[in-house]
């Protein structure tokens, strides 16, 4: 269990050096503190007024990020999966995406959210994907491949 929670405040701190790099809007601004200050429905309330909001990939992260926090896997991975592969945000989506698919159980579909990665991505984050990958095929009791 304490791998699960060290892979958590990875990804929790990789989301802030990542949404950190592109956040000039003032909204997104107000809605990630929302999101910091567990006011999750409120965040989601402003998310859904997309007449000032324009970029779509932090929509979909800050939405998917909601629904994480509120516990909502099926929908946070939902909104996870419709972050493009241009953006910034990408990698840590895909993690969060993957990580609430094996938590609704979806373990062949969790493991299918690494096939996207750049190389790149894969030898940076070699030991994180090793460790989701190999909880993933745990959980589907495929020993070979675990180990």
């Amino acid at each position: 269990m304490t791998k699960f929670k060290s892979i958590i405040l990875v990804l929790f701190l990789f989301r802030f050096v990542v949404f950190s790099q592109n956040t000039t809007n003032p909204n997104f601004l107000f809605i990630n503190h929302l999101i910091e200050s567990n006011k999750q429905r409120e965040a989601l309330f402003f998310l859904n007024q997309t007449s000032e909001l324009t970029n779509s990939d932090t929509i979909n992260y800050l939405k998917g990020m909601s629904y994480y926090l509120l516990k909502k896997a099926d929908t946070s991975a939902f909104y996870f999966n419709f972050v493009s592969q241009k953006s910034n945000l990408y990698t840590s989506s895909k993690f969060l995406e993957s990580l609430n698919l094996s938590y609704s159980k979806k373990y062949t579909n969790a493991l299918t959210c690494f096939a996207n990665f750049s190389a790149d991505t894969v030898l940076k984050c070699n030991q994180l994907i090793n460790i989701a990958l190999a909880g993933n095929y745990l959980l589907l009791r495929d020993y070979p491949r675990f180990d």
